[in-house]
């Protein structure tokens, strides 16, 4: 059994050490910046009687340390409908001159949704995940 365990760690090592097994796709996906949200909680701002408003801002990191907005820049709204699924796009927006965005989202009859605004990455930034608002019935 120690025979088998020091040849299996030795391969896995050997094949790390190549590159044949990365966690990250590459060294420079991992030095990418991420894109700066500033969200709004929507169960505060409500809409109608199942409706909210689900607002934010994206800016974006500069090289000089300063940020700018996400001008005219792809937003995607997602929702799960239970704690284990995987999210779904429900709809892509486009953020105002300011990086501003704006939507609707529903609350189930029943149960719960889960939603979350996801910003593509790109060659400069990566992919930006918000944060996960739980909206319905408990």
């Amino acid at each position: 059994m120690r025979m088998f365990r020091a040849i299996a760690t030795g391969l896995l090592t050997a094949a790390l050490s190549v590159g044949g097994l990365s966690l990250v796709s590459s060294p420079a996906e991992a030095a990418k910046p991420k894109r700066i949200l500033e969200e709004v909680d929507p169960t505060t701002q409500r809409t109608g009687s199942r409706t909210y408003l689900m607002t934010g801002t994206v800016t974006q990191p500069l090289t000089n340390g300063t940020v700018a907005p996400y001008a005219n820049g792809k937003v995607k709204v997602q929702r799960k409908t239970c704690k284990a699924c995987k999210f779904k796009t429900i709809r892509t927006i486009t953020t105002g001159t300011k990086g501003k965005y704006r939507t609707t989202i529903r609350r189930p009859a029943k149960g719960r949704y889960w939603w979350r605004v996801v910003v593509p990455g790109n060659a400069t930034y990566a992919v930006t995940n918000g944060q996960t608002w739980v909206v319905g019935t408990r």
